[in-house]
């Protein structure tokens, strides 16, 4: 069995120095069967298409894991609905999939609050570190990719 590791979405089974997460295409040890996983929550995954369920993350082993992009887009899609996730939630679980921002974006960044407040007095606009950039860049990222999925959605309607 793999070990479980603590992450932003929770505990997942390590396979290999590899997380199962969404997206992922995993094999059901027990029953043999393979699923596509939709949504990854502690140490619980649920599985795409019907009947919906729900299964131990140590009780699976990964077959493919997703690429990045995939694994976004489904997050953004699903809406981690079978766990009933608030958009909060969501949202933060995909900007911790963003990558991390380009360092042009985050000096750009940098550069507009150096200009705004060149002492870092206390009465004009704060600085931020540059963690805190990134971390406004990855949600900026996530919401451009909910709206996007969302746009879609409506559009096939």
């Amino acid at each position: 069995m793999g070990q479980l590791v603590f992450c932003a979405r929770g505990y997942m089974k390590k396979i290999d120095q590899v997380m199962i997460d969404t997206g992922d295409t995993v094999r059901h040890i027990s029953t043999g069967e393979t699923w596509l996983v939709a949504c990854v929550q502690g140490n619980d995954l649920s599985w795409c298409g019907w009947p919906e369920g729900y299964a131990k993350v140590n009780d699976c082993e990964l077959i493919r894991k997703a690429p990045p992009e995939e694994r976004l887009a489904m997050l953004a899609e699903t809406g981690g609905q079978q766990f009933q996730l608030d958009a909060k939630q969501l949202l933060t679980i995909i900007a911790a999939c963003v990558p991390v921002p380009n360092k042009h974006a985050i000096e750009s960044i940098q550069t507009i609050e150096q200009r705004a407040n060149q002492h870092n007095e206390s009465h004009k606009p704060k600085r931020h570190s540059t963690e805190e950039i990134v971390a406004y860049l990855r949600v900026k990222e996530a919401r451009e990719i909910v709206n996007a999925v969302n746009m879609l959605k409506g559009g096939e309607k």
